[in-house]
């Protein structure tokens, strides 16, 4: 078994360290440029946008819509759900 010294030790985590750093650069040196989302239409901006929206409600007219079923109870019955004071000791 070789006996490693304490200034061998410390080279070697130095050395580590460097290699580790080094690395580091040329990965994030590889990434390229990064991409500036801008920023979100406010005010104004936003609402001419939305002007021309228009919503198509033919679906509720296809038979396929039509046929669908409630299963179940209606109005749905609230259960028994969790504790009333989440912080409460148990």
């Amino acid at each position: 078994m070789v006996q490693v010294t304490q200034r061998s030790s410390s080279m070697i985590t130095i050395l580590v360290a460097v290699l580790g750093l080094a690395a580091g650069f040329f990965v994030y040196r590889s990434m390229g440029a990064y991409t500036v989302i801008p920023a979100p239409a406010t005010g104004a901006e936003a609402f001419s946008q939305l002007k021309g929206l228009t919503t198509d409600f033919s679906v509720l007219q296809d038979e396929r819509f039509r046929s669908l079923k409630i299963f179940g109870e209606l109005p749905v019955s609230p259960g028994v759900g969790g504790k009333n004071d989440l912080f409460a000791p148990f």
